[in-house]
């Protein structure tokens, strides 16, 4: 009896299904001379396996020569595989990850790269580059914070609709629930980077070293707000709580970011933002299609919500 590929992966076990995706990508034809095949993410920090069915995505990662093409058509191949939806694949060119990792410095998310990743496959030559990288000490900089804290906004909207009859519409609870909490870990990571203890990237450990922040002890009670939601499983987004979520988020984006950023750049929609001591840009191009920034001003114009906010968004979205 032959099976295809979606339904020979619901029968395999974890090891089986993970070598048959790895096997996907390198045979693939997408990538010239491949030296590695990994998975970060959840998966990469060991919460979530590739065999568990609620998973929204896998992050692939390949190290390799040069790309070829049909990338995007093997995005779409893995997706149907896995059941998932938004599944990709990082590519790196070899000589930029080896410049990369040769920097005291990194992006946080090259820093979870390295220690939240699992290999699928190396080349021997691939092993001995990394074995200097994996146990050097790095910086991460703050640049990072503010990369998290804006990507992660489309979290905040890209579950729900607005009605001018209805209101918000929550189009996916499950994904809302689960794109809610990953918006709220964005502003558990940004605290932990400016205050340069983005250390340990396993939830727990976040959590623990969050508690020992400058920026928790100053704002505990809008902490512990974010945390109950953070940690709590049976959390469900409703209306109500939706726009108390949307408001903490802008809150904290005015209370973490403020000293390091100008914080209105990026909420008038601006393709860069400047950091106020370093004076560079940053995110040259991807800024301009947060076009969902004014989504978010639309759903709180239409609600009751803190005054402080709505002179804030007012000012900026204007």
């Amino acid at each position: 009896m032959e099976f295809n590929l979606e339904e020979k992966f619901n029968i395999l076990n974890e090891k089986e299904c993970l070598k048959m995706v790895k096997d996907i990508i390198l045979f693939s034809g997408v990538f010239k001379k491949i030296y590695c095949i990994g998975i970060a993410g959840s998966i990469g920090r060991k919460e979530k396996k590739i065999t568990d069915t609620n998973l929204n995505d896998v992050d692939f990662f390949v190290i390799a020569e040069d790309i070829i093409k049909g990338k995007s058509q093997l995005e779409k191949k893995l997706n149907r595989i896995l059941k998932t939806e938004f599944s990709d694949i990082l590519y790196l060119n070899i000589k930029k990850y080896k410049k990369i990792y040769s920097m005291n410095t990194l992006e946080q998310s090259f820093y979870d790269l390295i220690v939240g990743s699992i290999y699928l496959y190396e080349k021997t030559e691939f092993k001995e580059i990394n074995k200097k990288i994996i146990v050097k000490k790095y910086n991460i900089s703050h640049r990072s914070a503010f990369t998290v804290y804006c990507t992660r906004m489309w979290c905040l909207v890209g579950a729900y609709d607005f009605n001018e009859k209805e209101g918000i519409i929550i189009k996916d609870e499950k994904f809302a629930n689960y794109q809610v909490k990953k918006a709220i870990s964005a502003i558990v990571d940004a605290t932990l980077i400016l205050n340069n203890k983005y250390v340990e990237i396993k939830t727990f450990q976040k959590i623990k070293a969050l508690k020992t922040t400058k920026f928790y002890f100053k704002y505990q009670e809008y902490y512990n707000k974010i945390l109950d939601i953070y940690l709590n499983k049976d959390f469900k987004v409703t209306q109500k709580n939706y726009i108390q979520i949307l408001n903490i988020y802008l809150v904290f984006g005015e209370l973490i970011l403020r000293y390091k950023l100008l914080f209105w750049e990026l909420i008038k929609n601006k393709p860069y933002i400047i950091l106020k001591k370093n004076n560079f840009i940053l995110i040259r191009t991807y800024l301009k299609r947060y076009f969902y920034l004014k989504k978010i001003y639309s759903i709180l114009l239409k609600n009751r919500f803190d005054k402080r906010i709505k002179i804030y968004m007012t000012l900026f979205l204007k």
